[in-house]
């Protein structure tokens, strides 16, 4: 067996790599590894490390018979082509650009984390585009690519033989990871689910790195960018047992609900992701409680109780004689 053994509670991102050896880690990766912590915001400590100590404080490395050997982690972040391919051979990302009738890119993205990551930043910001009306809007917000990226590579699961797949065409940016959603959760509550990574070693190690932070709320920052600009939430509805299916949506802004989201934080006011996913619910038509709840796969108490209260004292939303609540949309001669 090539790996220490490990099961379904295990961190396999933690186990080390019998097989390899220490020379199979590549300095000029660890080097790439040190720069991100300048240009990425990391842990600064770290740079004053040896090689080895570097690699033991990320878990890089575990000592077995007095001299390090390559974790899952290691060869994810340091490895050499040569043993990502031997080891980890399906840990890579296929990524797809179409546009209507033509593939631009199809490429089979292999090498180190670092590495991908850095292709799919390219291509990224390549294929994302400016809107007409408010060209500083542009398609996607390159924060949340990298947020599902990272997410895509840090809670998948490497036991499984399939690459993560990537697909970003005129509709939007679909993501498909190997490993269902983790701890349980459902693509209906993942938005509310406690954070509880698959390979919270690698996570670690990334966050460590400043590559990501790690800090429970990605999701949530997801879902808050694209909706405080009046756009569809993440849908994660494809998602299954094997495989968390990701699309992020290609599509122009609602302007009038941005517009009207933008003045209220503006104003020094907080809105929730709650209460952004309510306004995106209200902006065509009103609903009431029940309505809104069963659309969000939420209780009617509690939590959304609270958000229409704010909301109706922000007054972004007024209750109706119908019983239904309503967005307050300013007169049309009201600066916006």
């Amino acid at each position: 067996m090539a790996f220490s053994p490990f099961n379904e509670f295990t961190d396999f991102s933690a186990t080390a790599v019998y097989e390899a050896l220490y020379e199979e880690l590549s300095a000029d990766r660890r080097n790439r590894l040190r720069q991100a912590i300048k240009d990425e915001n990391g842990e600064k400590e770290l740079l004053s490390l040896s090689d080895s100590e570097f690699d033991a404080a990320l878990h890089l490395t575990e000592i077995r018979g007095g001299a390090p050997v390559p974790t899952v982690t290691g060869i994810l972040l340091e490895g050499k082509d040569e043993a990502v391919e031997r080891f980890l051979p399906s840990a890579g990302i296929h990524v797809r650009v179409v546009s209507d009738f033509k593939t631009e890119i199809d490429e089979e993205l292999g090498g180190t984390i670092p590495q991908m990551i850095d292709r799919m930043r390219e291509i990224f910001l390549q294929n994302n585009g400016k809107g007409s009306a408010r060209p500083e809007i542009t398609d996607f917000s390159l924060e949340s690519l990298d947020e599902l990226l990272f997410n895509a590579l840090i809670h998948r699961d490497y036991t499984m033989g399939v690459p993560t797949e990537i697909l970003v065409d005129p509709e939007g940016v679909e993501i498909k990871s190997p490993g269902g959603l983790f701890n349980q959760a459902s693509p209906e509550k993942l938005l509310y689910a406690n954070s509880i990574s698959r390979n919270p070693v690698l996570g670690r190690a990334l966050r460590m790195l400043g590559f990501c932070t790690m800090n429970g709320n990605g999701i949530r920052e997801i879902f808050y960018s694209a909706l405080k600009y009046g756009r569809p939430e993440p849908d994660y509805s494809q998602s299954s047992e094997k495989q968390v299916s990701v699309f992020l949506h290609r599509i122009q802004p609602d302007l009038a609900l941005s517009s009207l989201i933008e003045k209220v934080l503006s104003n020094g006011s907080r809105l929730s992701v709650t209460a952004l996913r309510v306004l995106y619910q209200l902006r065509r038509t009103p609903l009431t409680a029940e309505e809104i709840a069963e659309r969000l796969s939420l209780s009617s108490g509690g939590r959304l109780v609270v958000v229409l209260e704010n909301l109706l004292s922000l007054k972004l939303a007024e209750f109706t004689e119908g019983g239904r609540y309503q967005i307050m949309w300013p007169a049309a001669d009201d600066d916006i």
